[in-house]
């Protein structure tokens, strides 16, 4: 099942990484076999949180382009 809120988390402002991590955590703790795992350094989680990390970028850029913030004046 793919999660496509940590999308979303990129497009609202000063959310950041945080917030993307700790809800891609929270869903693969959610839909594992062995939820109890977690917390040890089950590489579910790690791969979770480190997949959104890299996934929320690319809602963020909405964002950049929608306010036309350009890099020189």
């Amino acid at each position: 099942m793919v999660d496509n809120r940590r999308h979303l988390i990129g497009v609202l402002p000063a959310i950041g990484g945080s917030a993307a991590n700790m809800l891609a955590y929270d869903q693969a703790k959610k839909f594992s076999r062995h939820p109890e795992r977690f917390g040890t350094g089950v590489p579910e989680g790690i791969i979770a949180s480190e997949s959104s990390n890299n996934a929320y970028v690319g809602g963020s850029l909405v964002t950049i382009m929608a306010f036309v913030i350009r890099a020189t004046p």
